[in-house]
């Protein structure tokens, strides 16, 4: 079932850097792409699995490149009104047709550590 969300919680999801003021619409946009209740450990993953969903459904997305902020408190919302600007506030999104497995603390801690030695 398709479900609207705000373009900054979307390309949030897409890209890492946060972009709201809040991480409910993270968290509900990650929650509604993989169909369970996503916990903070397990973010880095998912945004790994939801990001190419959402270009599929949204490739237009896939051209954004976020810039590092000088200062977050006035850029980012100058920033989040280009996105509006430049291709609407809301975007439809469907959730992954495949089952996504959760994953534990552990496993996250370990994926966390390999990312940081292949940086």
């Amino acid at each position: 079932m398709s479900k609207s969300f705000h373009v900054a919680d979307v390309v949030t999801a897409t890209t890492g850097t946060l972009l709201t003021n809040s991480m409910d619409g993270l968290y509900e946009v990650i929650s509604h792409m993989v169909g369970f209740d996503a916990m903070t450990h397990e973010l880095p993953t998912l945004f790994d699995v939801v990001a190419p969903e959402i270009f599929k459904q949204h490739p237009q997305l896939e051209a954004i490149e976020v810039p590092k902020f000088e200062d977050p408190a006035i850029d980012v919302p100058i920033f989040t009104d280009g996105l509006v600007m430049r291709f609407g506030e809301y975007f439809e999104l469907e959730p992954i047709s495949t089952p996504v497995e959760r994953v534990s603390f552990g496993e996250a801690v370990f994926r966390a550590k390999e990312r940081r030695a292949n940086r």
